[in-house]
């Protein structure tokens, strides 16, 4: 059921064009198969994207040439990111109060361009994840929180990779149509997310709690 990542990255890296002559009809066709990795009940950052570009295409385009600058300190980036966005959203009068580009959303941009380095983040999703792992690193809201959840991504794909059952399992189902997934970054954020959602909480006393699991 959780396919749809895969198949929406790799649509996103076939339209995926920073120059194009037409960036926002560019931009919401990149975008067009996120799904609720960008649109839910509560939250709605690609309707106010869509609505932004078509406002103020060239701002938008440069928040994300500032996003994508691989030079600069990822967290300064992604705050850089939602900020513009909200002075976009306050000068241009955008209808809609809040531009809903947060953190989640900015990374669900950064995996999207960037799928071999970065992972589809949400807050809620790692807060309870790291409690079911007993994870050291917790989870922490706003642009600081993506350090300890990419730490976090990391250590658990070192243990991920070295499951060939898994490993076979995961290739498997991934078909034509879907990003491939070499550094097996969006298989980690899926087993995060299957924990979260699918894993009970463990009792305390089945766990050695004097020896949580140390990120590298």
């Amino acid at each position: 059921m959780e396919r749809y990542k895969w198949k929406a990255i790799k649509h996103f890296q076939k339209y995926w064009d920073i120059e194009a002559d037409d960036f926002a009809a560019m931009l919401n066709e990149s975008l067009n198969k996120t799904e609720n990795l960008l649109a839910s009940a509560n939250y709605g950052p690609r309707e106010m994207i869509r609505r932004m570009v078509e406002v103020a295409p060239e701002k938008v385009k440069q928040a994300f040439v500032e996003l994508y600058d691989l030079r600069q300190p990822l967290i300064a980036r992604v705050d850089q990111f939602i900020k513009t966005f909200k002075s976009i959203n306050d000068t241009d009068k955008i209808e809609g109060e809040n531009s809903y580009q947060d953190t989640r959303a900015a990374m669900v941009y950064l995996s999207f361009r960037y799928p071999e380095q970065h992972y589809l983040y949400k807050y809620e999703m790692f807060a309870d994840a790291s409690q079911k792992l007993y994870l050291i690193d917790k989870a922490r809201t706003g642009p600081s929180g993506v350090l300890p959840f990419e730490s976090a991504c990391e250590f658990i794909r070192s243990r991920l990779i070295k499951n060939d059952h898994l490993l076979n399992l995961h290739h498997k189902r991934l078909r034509h149509d879907c990003y491939q997934d070499p550094e097996h970054t969006v298989l980690t954020q899926d087993f995060i997310y299957a924990v979260a959602q699918h894993l009970p909480n463990l009792e305390e006393d089945s766990i050695d709690l004097d020896t949580p699991v140390e990120l590298p």
